[in-house]
């Protein structure tokens, strides 16, 4: 479970991605005379520390971006449509379907690997240093459910983990 002691392991991420937060926010700063645009970068900042404690790894900032994008992009496409309530007009919206399982494959292509990095680093937690203790992907990936009886299969945590977030 993540509580309070758990938090304090991810001091070190959270320090890390302050000192980047402050990084893009100079690197911003000198390359416009106007001004900065502090809300997208603090928005970056809060996403980070969240893949952080999702995954227990300090992601760099093309991989964090792109799972920010497929996030969106999850939103984006899941909203209530006139097929959900009447579903005889599901003919109609075919392409839309089609659009929403390249969007979910999408999902599983971006968040998939970081699950099976986690999974590495558990089975060989000597190998990087720079990881958390705990991470909350490590409370799923053994969960047991009383009806099944198995663990999550890895779509099943690529939806758990984009609850979470």
């Amino acid at each position: 479970m993540l509580n309070a002691s758990r938090l304090r392991d991810f001091h070190p991420a959270r320090v890390a991605t302050m000192n980047r937060l402050i990084a893009r926010i100079r690197a911003e700063a000198l390359a416009s005379d106007v001004g900065v645009w502090v809300l997208p970068n603090v928005c970056f900042t809060f996403f980070s520390i969240l893949l952080s404690i999702t995954f227990g790894v300090n992601l760099d900032e093309n991989s964090i971006i792109r799972v920010d994008e497929v996030m969106k992009w999850v939103l984006l496409i899941i909203r209530p449509r006139m097929d959900d309530y009447i579903p005889f007009l599901r003919p109609f919206f075919a392409n839309n379907q089609k659009k929403v399982l390249q969007v979910r494959q999408e999902q599983l292509d971006t968040v998939i690997p970081l699950i099976n990095n986690r999974r590495s680093i558990l089975e060989n937690p000597n190998l990087e240093l720079n990881v958390a203790l705990f991470s909350y992907i490590d409370s799923l990936l053994d969960l047991k459910v009383n009806v099944c009886d198995s663990v999550p299969t890895n779509p099943e945590l690529v939806t758990l983990c984009y609850a979470s977030n």
